[in-house]
């Protein structure tokens, strides 16, 4: 068990990187016809992106008259083609807060699978197209899809109701509660191709929303995020997160970000006690630190 994890190179990096390493705060803004953009300008122009991302849908509307607040941003660089801008999370979790608005805490990422029934051969092209309208909202929303994002299937399909009037009804199942897995009609209009769009829309945000409370599909005080800073193999990987998955205290381990140098994941405790966890990594010589309360996870492993 010792050997796999000399595979990783570990390494110290300020905490202030860490907090912006979330891509929805990372706002990149081309061409706006300017020669060279003012701080001021670029934030007024990229916090209406930034709101979309992180604030629930039903509060979205609010965003209109709220400030252009420059102190939400972390750094400022104009490039080429305009400018990048981004924002610092605590901040911005600060600012919605004073204003009563619950920041989506953690970016939804989900293998996305999508079903079109009872549309005869139509029904191959809607799904696909459905996905793709999936993957073009993803960036909008402050989402992602992925092979090793939580499960998230979605099966779409006419059905009638008492009244014999037909129905657009989806049938939700995936890596979630029960809660956020109800079944859905809307009454079926003319244009189905746009209903079905715009059913999807909704049911995406839906759940895309319910992570603004750190997430309800599990027992908070049961789940710990966890991040590693190191490089990696994915033979490592892999290893790590079967050696996690034998512990008789995890009940699952959700990869929720894959990167190079950057990994993190969900884990899902039986007893919700993760004292463990820095004697469990530092048996191969890894570093286990305790975040501050509101960060964006609870262990950092280097």
């Amino acid at each position: 068990m010792r050997l796999f994890f000399g595979l990783f190179v570990c390494f110290l990096v300020p905490l202030q990187l860490f907090a912006a390493a979330d891509d929805r705060f990372l706002v990149s803004l081309q061409d706006e016809g300017v020669s060279e953009l003012t701080i001021q300008q670029a934030t007024k122009l990229a916090l209406p992106v930034l709101w979309a991302r992180v604030v629930p849908f039903d509060a979205l509307e609010k965003s209109k008259s709220w400030p252009v607040a420059t102190s939400l941003v972390l750094r400022f660089k104009t490039t080429s083609f305009g400018a990048n801008v981004e924002f610092n999370p605590n901040q911005v979790r600060k600012f919605l807060r004073k204003r009563g608005v619950k920041m989506i805490q953690q970016q939804p990422y989900w293998n996305l699978g999508v079903y079109v029934v009872g549309f005869a051969e139509q029904g191959n092209m809607l799904a696909k197209d459905l996905l793709n309208t999936a993957y073009e909202m993803a960036d909008t929303y402050g989402f992602a899809l992925g092979a090793n994002g939580r499960k998230l299937m979605l099966t779409f399909s006419p059905v009638a109701d008492v009244y014999g009037e037909l129905q657009l009804h989806v049938d939700v199942q995936g890596d979630f509660s029960a809660s956020l897995l109800e079944e859905k009609d809307v009454p079926m209009q003319a244009y189905t191709e746009y209903q079905l769009q715009s059913f999807l829309k909704q049911v995406l945000l839906n759940i895309r929303d319910a992570y603004q409370d750190d997430m309800k599909f599990d027992s908070v005080s049961n789940v710990v995020l966890l991040r590693i800073e190191a490089e990696h193999a994915l033979a490592s990987q892999v290893m790590l997160e079967q050696a996690l998955l034998k512990l008789a205290v995890v009940e699952s381990v959700v990869p929720t970000l894959l990167q190079k140098q950057r990994r993190e994941y969900r884990l899902i405790l039986r007893d919700g006690d993760d004292s463990w966890l820095p004697s469990w990594f530092a048996a191969y010589g890894m570093k286990v630190t305790k975040q501050p309360e509101g960060s964006l996870y609870d262990w950092l492993v280097e």
